[in-house]
């Protein structure tokens, strides 16, 4: 009888295949078939962010800054050593250039978060403040004297 130490511990199938390289070709089309279903979630495209018109009005005696959206969208706001943080649930896309103008007095700075997901205004000065959100409109008061 002839010594078969060659062909080591692979096992051969009736048809003179190894019995393992089924398995591995079977592996690497299901992973192949798994790379196809993911790309699509890969490639999907981000839905646009929501727009939204700043303006505010000192005409009362306190500073009301208005978010005016294009749709409806979950705000949160709050105060940090003097800097008023809107923080939204979806991308936002707003203009924030003319705050500190519009709201002299009240606000000193404003920046849009790069990935649009929050609105940072920096207070002249120590304010209560007071938000509420209707449908696609967030009013945000500041009330007590501006320093002008």
């Amino acid at each position: 009888m002839a010594d078969q130490s060659h062909i080591g511990s692979r096992a051969a199938d009736g048809r003179g295949h190894v019995a393992g390289s089924r398995i591995a070709r079977t592996l690497a089309a299901l992973a192949f078939v798994a790379a196809l279903v993911g790309f699509p979630a890969a490639r999907a495209v981000e839905p646009d962010p929501i727009k939204a018109d700043i303006t505010v009005d000192t005409s009362a005696g306190y500073a009301r800054i208005l978010f005016h959206f294009s749709d409806e969208v979950d705000a949160d706001v709050r105060l940090a050593n003097q800097v008023l943080v809107v923080t939204f649930k979806n991308k936002v896309a707003t203009n924030i250039d003319r705050l500190p103008l519009d709201g002299r007095g009240y606000i000193s700075a404003a920046r849009r978060d790069p990935d649009g997901m929050a609105v940072r205004m920096a207070l002249s000065r120590k304010l209560r403040l007071n938000s509420m959100m209707a449908a696609e409109r967030l009013y945000v008061d500041q009330i007590g004297r501006a320093h002008v």
